[in-house]
């Protein structure tokens, strides 16, 4: 079950890079306003997605250290706001929540959330 909602929450994450992607161009009708709007987006997603793989990895050491621990709740949020391409690459690069089926469920969950969110906003601005 771990790994269909391992999965499941890859391949959403997948849709959701792509769905981005068609909101930034659908946004960007001016030549310059998509330069803009391409360097703010690029930087926003490079920033988060380096802290986010920085507080993986604090909490992993935090793991090791019988520290008080960063919460799923919060982590999951940080990987929302990372549009979840971090996560899975800290996954396996820091083998840190791997086996965690309920944290995986609560991923994908999120992950499906996050794609409905998106879905709706390329509707709105399609149609």
């Amino acid at each position: 079950m771990n790994v269909l909602f391992k999965a499941l929450s890859y391949s959403l994450s997948r849709c959701n890079w792509l769905l981005i992607v068609l909101v930034v161009l659908s946004l960007a009708s001016d030549s310059h306003f998509f330069a803009l709007l391409t360097t703010a987006t690029l930087t926003y997603l490079a920033i988060i997605n380096v802290l986010f793989i920085w507080v993986f990895w604090l909490d992993k050491r935090r793991a090791q250290h019988a520290a008080q621990r960063i919460s799923e709740g919060q982590l999951l949020c940080l990987s929302g706001l990372a549009a979840n391409i971090s996560m899975f690459a800290a996954q396996k690069l820091l083998h840190h929540k791997t086996q965690k089926q309920a944290f995986n469920a609560k991923l994908c969950v999120f992950t499906l959330l996050q794609s409905i969110v998106l879905l709706s906003l390329c509707y709105w601005l399609f149609i």
